[in-house]
């Protein structure tokens, strides 16, 4: 019988999406949404599982917990692998990249929370075994490390130790081989430089590096907000995403920078708000006038929120998304009401 089990076992793991995904509604009781992808070889295990509507999980990837909740649209790329006992619970719109780990040794604390579009690149490793805690818009460069349990040596004999939970609060930015001791929180908006190790709480809306991190900017020094800085870096994303979509389309789209405007065959499709009379339209918003029924209520983008009111978009409005993105400004959707 146990023989049987592991045969069907190892072909449902190898088997299609809707398989799993009728194993894992019918079979195993778990709440699946709609649009959920498993790739081959992915598995998820648990008590209690809600996966939402259009999550990927990708091959060979794995999550293993007593609860488990995944929300809408988060993807864990290839060779993925999430193990916290307690629960784990991933927000909306989160990514974990190739041969990212969160895992380690077990307890009653391992616990890890991300909150919505947090972002964890390439080959990072979390340990679990105490509470993890990342908050909204952070976002993990590739090959961190960050460790809950600090131990080899003998204790009793008096070798140091030390197990404690780590949180990193909102919209922080960790880099690429930042490595985080136990206990450690790391505060909002801080930004932390390469290569560094971090021993101690880093406070919020400030700049720290080094090893140790030491804060080097506080209070939001590092942070040039004013008019002439949103302008040039606006009038350089607009440009970039008009040059590249050109080069891979083949088309002839046309950057403005005197009115900040893009356009197509002499037509405005994105065009920068430049009176906060309009509405309640800030002058920080874009304005995108694609596959728009009625032109007097344009998708919106407000820059300094982040946030959207998206409708039907064309798909160089979904690249000019994905270049804000890559300059850090990360649309959160709103519903479109006219």
């Amino acid at each position: 019988f146990n023989m049987i089990k592991k045969y069907i076992y190892r072909l449902i793991l190898i088997a299609p999406s809707t398989v799993k995904n009728i194993y894992f509604k019918n079979i195993k009781k778990y709440k699946i949404g709609k649009g959920v992808i498993f790739k081959k070889k992915s598995w998820i295990y648990g008590k209690d599982v809600i996966v939402e509507d259009n999550v990927l999980i990708g091959e060979n990837s794995t999550i293993n917990g007593n609860i488990i909740h995944i929300g809408k649209r988060s993807v864990l790329d290839n060779d993925v692998k999430i193990i916290a006992a307690k629960s784990i619970q991933i927000g909306s719109d989160c990514y974990c990249g190739k041969f990212v780990t969160i895992a380690g040794g077990q307890t009653r604390h391992s616990q890890l929370i991300l909150g919505n579009r947090v972002k964890i690149f390439e080959n990072t490793f979390i340990n679990t075994s105490r509470k993890v805690t990342i908050e909204d818009d952070v976002g993990i460069g590739g090959r961190c490390l960050i460790f809950t349990h600090g131990t080899w040596q003998n204790t009793y004999k008096g070798y140091p130790y030390k197990f404690g939970d780590v949180t990193i609060r909102k919209n922080a930015w960790l880099p690429w081989q930042v490595f985080v001791m136990p206990g450690i929180e790391i505060g909002e908006n801080a930004t932390i430089g390469s290569c560094s190790v971090i021993l101690k709480d880093i406070p919020s809306n400030c700049f720290a590096g080094g090893f140790p991190a030491k804060v080097l900017k506080e209070k939001g020094a590092h942070v040039k907000n004013n008019d002439k800085t949103k302008h040039s870096v606006l009038s350089e994303i607009l440009k970039e995403v008009t040059l590249d979509y050109n080069f891979f389309n083949n088309e002839n789209y046309v950057f403005n920078k005197e009115n900040m405007s893009i356009s197509l065959n002499g037509k405005n499709v994105v065009q920068l708000n430049n009176t906060s009379k309009r509405g309640a339209l800030s002058s920080e918003t874009l304005l995108l006038y694609d596959k728009q029924e009625d032109l007097n209520y344009p998708n919106q983008i407000n820059l300094n929120n982040n946030m959207a009111v998206i409708g039907n978009t064309s798909v160089f409005s979904h690249a000019l998304i994905d270049m804000l993105s890559n300059y850090g400004i990360r649309i959160q959707r709103a519903n479109k009401n006219v």
